[in-house]
């Protein structure tokens, strides 16, 4: 009750301002009807004007609720990332961790070691330590051997080990990373350089001049081919160009 009388007491100021202002501006006076009319007028202009303040509120709130939305997900995406990465780090220390011991035994004794870990349910050390052992001797034997084929059968299976390892535990991938980064970074000029002290030993012993000069036409060859590898430095092959001289 006490609300309907505020809007009529409302409504009368309003128009009795109203019939005041035309009183004074000498403008004549408007029936009840047109006052009301434009009373009406003058509201709804009003509310469409606080629905399109409100339209724009709302859009303000949606870019400010868009932009932190978008915000906290990269922060969330950020700290995933770290904690993959730490966990990452952590899994790859107990690998490096049991490897580093696995290499400390002896022979027999790592037998042993990967005999107990077979019986604690740890299969993926054991194949891990394996592959990397046996990445580890072919990257040693073929970056020494003199005998072409046996390098290269070394070098596929050091290569196929570090396939493996990324594939079934690549968590382990940074153990074996390094040895076969070197492999690539030394095998050509290794290769060339164990072929070349081959033929420069066996030209050496031999005594007829056809047999060593069937070692100098090799060592020749190899050089040939050594001048258009771009892993082979000019200095290592100016030297074994030298050295075929002194045969």
């Amino acid at each position: 009750m006490n609300v309907v009388l505020l809007i009529l007491i409302i409504i009368f100021i309003i128009l009795l301002c109203n019939y005041l202002y035309r009183r004074i501006k000498g403008m004549p006076d408007k029936s009840l009807k047109e006052t009301w009319s434009d009373l009406k007028l003058e509201w709804c202009k009003y509310k469409q004007e606080s629905k399109e303040d409100w339209d724009k509120y709302k859009q303000k709130c949606k870019k400010i609720d868009e932009k932190y939305r978008q915000k906290t997900q990269t922060i969330n995406e950020e700290f995933a990332k770290k904690k993959e990465q730490k966990d990452l780090v952590k899994i790859e220390d107990s690998y490096k961790e049991i490897y580093e011991e696995y290499k400390n035994f002896s022979i027999d004794e790592r037998g042993k070691f990967l005999h107990n870990l077979l019986l604690n349910d740890q299969d993926e050390y054991v194949e891990v330590l394996r592959f990397i052992q046996i990445a580890e001797e072919s990257v040693d034997i073929a970056l020494k051997s003199k005998n072409k084929d046996v390098a290269e059968s070394r070098r596929k299976l050091a290569l196929e080990m570090e396939q493996k390892i990324q594939e079934r535990h690549p968590k382990a991938y940074g153990l074996i990373a390094g040895i076969i980064q070197f492999l690539k970074d030394n095998y050509d000029v290794s290769l060339f350089e164990n072929q070349c002290i081959k033929y420069y030993e066996d030209a050496k012993k031999l005594k007829t001049i056809k047999s060593r000069q069937k070692r100098i036409d090799c060592i020749n060859d190899l050089i040939k081919e050594a001048e258009i590898n771009p892993k082979i430095d000019k200095k290592i092959i100016d030297f074994w160009k030298n050295k075929v001289k002194e045969i």
